[in-house]
């Protein structure tokens, strides 16, 4: 089955950017600071996708409950490091620039819970901002993914309609905003998650590329 398309939404963790590397990279240095042991990267994937304070009151959480003060300090600590240092490892998926390229007759947008000065950073440092109309960040709004509300934000810039737009992710906050929204959803499976949790997806792809198995040219 194929579908008409006028816009597409893409997360970026996971979807885009293997960004895995180093924001354990960047969680072990701020837990190293904390004088806490480390966490593994498998532990780390399972943290991501609510934000930075989110994934940092989790691996602070391995070791022991952490206080408002500590995950405060740990968000300060984190952020000066992956300033320096977010793109040191991360790479872009195979197949995402030539996807891209081939999507430049739609509207794109990045949404991410990520804050949206780092959703910018990586884009840009990676050649990939340019191919988008709207990048939107976890901070961007009042409210972030699963809430419909950034897909819904994303659609009336654009002047679209649900119908006509997808959402394109690797987690279940990316698949619960899209149908809240009503758009069609698109689960990632070579992203962050076990695909028996994004069964519910109207698409599973397990390459970039083989989104466009999907679209109507």
């Amino acid at each position: 089955m194929t579908y008409h398309v006028d816009a597409i939404i893409f997360d970026l963790d996971g979807t885009l950017v293997d960004s895995l590397p180093d924001i354990t990279a960047a969680a072990n240095y701020t837990l190293q600071q904390l004088h806490l042991p480390p966490v593994q990267r498998e532990q780390v994937r399972q943290m991501i996708g609510d934000g930075i304070r989110k994934l940092l009151e989790r691996a602070i959480a391995v070791h022991h409950s952490p206080t408002e003060e500590e995950v405060e300090r740990a968000f300060r600590i984190y952020i000066a490091y992956y300033e320096e240092h977010c793109t040191d490892t991360s790479y872009v998926y195979p197949g995402v620039p030539e996807l891209l390229e081939r999507l430049t007759n739609r509207r794109l947008a990045v949404l991410s819970n990520k804050g949206e000065h780092f959703t910018r950073k990586i884009l840009t440092e990676f050649g990939l901002a340019p191919y988008f109309q709207l990048i939107l960040g976890g901070d961007s709004l009042p409210v972030k993914k699963p809430h419909p509300g950034g897909i819904e934000f994303v659609l009336n810039t654009f002047g679209v309609t649900p119908d006509r737009a997808m959402m394109v992710g690797d987690s279940t906050h990316d698949l619960e905003a899209g149908k809240a929204a009503g758009v069609i959803t698109v689960a990632a499976l070579y992203g962050y998650r076990d695909a028996h949790v994004l069964n519910g997806a109207d698409i599973h792809i397990q390459h970039p590329l083989e989104l466009l198995d999907y679209l109507t040219q």
